[in-house]
């Protein structure tokens, strides 16, 4: 910490990467919330059988396979920032078809939703990043990425239960919904 701080300086390149650095921790405080209160909904709220949730997940991983070929023709045509801000937002469709869902129909349809967002999230958020770290400065920039990665993942897969025992499935996906769009927004405005 003490060691990268005083190359920070007032350069703009290093305050953008903070910037950056924050609203993914925002982003990922937010993803975070939702992961680890899926396989609960799934089961205890859904109702779903083994087969229903490894087709989901299936469906998923095989949406975000085919979406990969396509990251670069959507990062050429609208850059890495918006790439990263939109399929955040994309990614907050994903919960939020979850809290209204009350069986297997919905729930595949928020699997596909959240397949073609984060085909193109994980690819564009990582170059966004690359795009931002200070130049001579990108090992420590990455490493600072990772230590804000682990908290905000550490955090958010925390409280997402918590918010699940405050309110219940639905308005706690509802919630981390719009906490994903809002955590878009800000980095399309701020990015």
């Amino acid at each position: 910490w003490r060691a990268w701080l005083p190359d920070l300086g007032v350069s703009s390149a290093r305050a953008k990467y903070i910037r950056v650095l924050l609203l993914l921790f925002c982003f990922h405080i937010a993803q975070w919330l939702v992961i680890p209160v899926v396989p609960l909904f799934s089961v205890d709220f859904l109702r779903l059988d083994d087969f229903q949730i490894s087709l989901g997940g299936g469906l998923f991983n095989l949406i975000v396979f085919a979406g990969s070929f396509f990251l670069t023709s959507v990062t050429t045509k609208i850059g890495n920032h918006r790439a990263t801000a939109i399929s955040v937002i994309g990614l907050g469709f994903y919960p939020l078809l979850l809290s209204f869902s009350r069986g297997f129909g919905l729930y595949s349809v928020a699997h596909l939703v959240g397949g073609v967002s984060w085909a193109i999230l994980a690819g564009a958020s990582f170059n966004y990043l690359a795009e931002n770290a200070p130049e001579g400065h990108r090992a420590q920039a990455i490493s600072w990425y990772i230590l804000v990665s682990n908290a905000s993942i550490l955090i958010g897969s925390s409280m997402g239960p918590v918010f699940v025992n405050w309110i219940g499935f639905p308005a706690a996906l509802l919630l981390f919904a719009i906490l994903r769009m809002l955590s878009g927004l800000a980095i399309l405005r701020w990015g």
